[in-house]
């Protein structure tokens, strides 16, 4: 890899259209993986080589080729998914969760316990731990982003992001016995 970094770095062009040939299969595939669009992946990548040829004086000449392609493909791909307004992943899934435990909560069978949507799930939220339902609430009630309901509990994202895994988890399972 050392030889194709000195290479590139010396612009030469058959040995960047031999690595352009041998990663962009993939880097393409794990491109799809972030963006689930062929062609913005296709682009995203496309530009990552751009880069590579344009900025040979950025890049250190004994560095990991593939680390280095990986790592600007995936920085690539989340600047993109960040103008979209995607923040990961996990966003979608929960809007997803919230969106099927909506529909649920409209069934029949709610009405067949007496109670409104808004008390049962009141109640389906007391069988929740304090911080979940605390994460889950200021989450989608409140509307506030992952950082900012991280900031509000005073712990990181990634303990936010647990709390209401769980928190879901735990309202489907409640669900799933109605």
């Amino acid at each position: 890899m050392k030889i194709f970094m000195a290479r590139i770095k010396q612009q030469d062009v058959d040995h960047f259209e031999e690595v352009y040939k041998a990663y962009m299969p993939v880097l393409h595939r794990f491109a799809v993986q972030y963006t689930c669009d062929d062609e913005m992946a296709k682009d995203l990548v496309h530009d990552v080589f751009l880069w590579v040829w344009n900025n040979t004086d950025k890049i250190r000449e004994n560095g990991n080729l593939p680390a280095l392609l990986f790592r600007l493909v995936r920085s690539n791909c989340l600047n993109y998914l960040r103008s979209l307004g995607i923040r990961d992943r996990n966003d979608v899934k929960y809007a997803e969760a919230m969106a099927e435990i909506d529909s649920l909560l409209e069934d029949a069978e709610m009405d067949d316990l007496g109670l409104s949507r808004h008390q049962w799930l009141r109640r389906a939220l007391k069988l929740l731990p304090e911080r979940g339902r605390e994460a889950l609430e200021l989450h989608f009630v409140r509307n506030m982003q992952t950082k900012a309901v991280a900031l509000e509990m005073s712990v990181s994202e990634s303990t936010v992001k647990t709390h209401l895994k769980r928190a879901l988890k735990t309202l489907r399972e409640v669900l799933d016995e109605k």
